[in-house]
């Protein structure tokens, strides 16, 4: 399983990705419907959608969260 930077993942979650990480994709066969469908899932996965916010903080609250998010590994 891969390094992660967080711990919010539970025992099922790591347990789904241990599981996904022992699966032999060369078994699967190559389906041309299920294809399409799992390129267009994926493409829909990554689509980012952003939302803007305007809050009103002080300076040094802003930094605490910005602290707080770099040792999160967000932006």
């Amino acid at each position: 399983m891969p390094s992660l930077k967080n711990n919010y993942i539970d025992n099922e979650e790591k347990e789904l990705m241990d599981s996904l990480d022992k699966i032999n994709l060369s078994q699967i066969k190559h389906d041309k419907e299920n294809s399409k469908l799992l390129k267009k899932s994926a493409k829909e996965f990554v689509k980012k959608e952003e939302t803007k916010m305007n809050i009103r903080i002080s300076s040094s609250e802003l930094e605490k969260i910005k602290a707080l998010a770099s040792q999160e590994g967000l932006k």
